[in-house]
């Protein structure tokens, strides 16, 4: 390629850049990242939906971290109640994040799961617990909440936060309700990153929302929180927790996009948490999809920092 070849394709891509920007209000690397998830995930243009019965398959093997994550960070493993755990970063670090990780209750973490951990270990310095809790269809909230929270209550550290991604938030919002108020003192902040917190998605938003979202499938979902709940009621907090208590809670955080379809139940938590009292910090991302600040776009970054100052303590 001449200088005159490259210079036209820098000029393009910084036209299309500064187009996108003032049009979408947002970065093209965002736009971009969402109409590749529309090509994934709506246009199955890759194969990525898979039975229960192919999911819980993978669910009942031994989980392999990626490789190469223990190069960029020091990492250990333990078994609690026959369910894995990873501790991430140093064993002497002065805070702790007690991380959740979304997959529906029906998948293993992803990559970009250890990506943005690892990102948050360098730039706060805390120390990672990550479990790697049983999934349905094999296994209920009945039985994985009270694990949870036996495992949580191991922990030991001065500064304690308790995060969660997607169906992870919500597992991490019903963490924190199932909590005495002696327990939920221990916690100095909880972060829900894209949480679900109705299992049944009756905000009546919801059909719009889908139409805005290039990730989520209500449709999957309901199956998938149907098998998670098993005969636990579907307004129970335990897998609705928008529909429990909100009092005594550690100060929280929520990050959400507008292009999502838990955006509804987002917004009835922000507005249950006003009336009840709770120190609630709400980031709403315009444009965002679903978990986006695990994706490697500039919106991302910014949550990420605002995310490590929370774990670090900082305002």
């Amino acid at each position: 390629m001449d200088i005159r070849s490259l210079l036209l394709f820098l000029g393009i891509l910084t036209a299309f850049s500064i187009a996108v920007r003032v049009r979408e209000k947002r970065s093209a690397s965002s736009f971009m990242s969402e109409q590749l998830l529309y090509l994934r995930v709506r246009q199955s243009l890759v194969p990525v939906h898979k039975s229960l019965e192919e999911l819980a398959q993978i669910s009942r093997q031994s989980y392999t971290l990626p490789l190469g994550l223990s190069l960029l960070v020091s990492v250990e493993e333990f078994i609690f109640e026959h369910m894995q755990v990873f501790s991430l970063g140093s064993a002497q670090a002065a805070n702790l994040v007690f991380f959740l990780h979304g997959g529906a209750y029906v998948e293993q973490p992803t990559f970009a799961h250890w990506i943005f951990l690892e990102r948050l270990i360098r730039l706060s310095g805390c120390r990672m617990i990550v479990p790697i809790y049983p999934k349905a269809p094999d296994h209920h909230v009945d039985e994985v909440l009270p694990s949870l929270l036996r495992l949580f209550l191991m922990q030991e550290s001065e500064h304690i936060t308790l995060m969660g991604d997607s169906a992870g938030g919500g597992l991490a919002l019903a963490l924190a309700q199932s909590m005495d108020e002696k327990q939920k003192r221990s916690l100095e902040h909880l972060i829900l990153i894209s949480p679900w917190l109705d299992i049944e998605l009756t905000n009546p938003s919801t059909s719009f929302l889908q139409k805005q979202d290039p990730m989520l499938s209500k449709e999957e979902l309901l199956r998938y929180g149907k098998a998670w709940r098993g005969g636990t009621d579907a307004k129970d907090w335990r897998v609705s927790p928008l529909f429990g208590s909100l009092a005594d809670l550690p100060p929280t955080t929520l990050f959400i996009g507008t292009h999502e379809l838990f955006l509804a139940d987002a917004r009835s938590f922000w507005r249950k948490a006003k009336e009840e009292a709770t120190m609630l910090e709400y980031h709403e991302g315009k444009r965002m999809n679903h978990d986006y600040p695990l994706f490697p776009i500039p919106e991302a970054r910014r949550a990420q920092k605002r995310i490590a100052a929370i774990i670090g303590g900082r305002p």
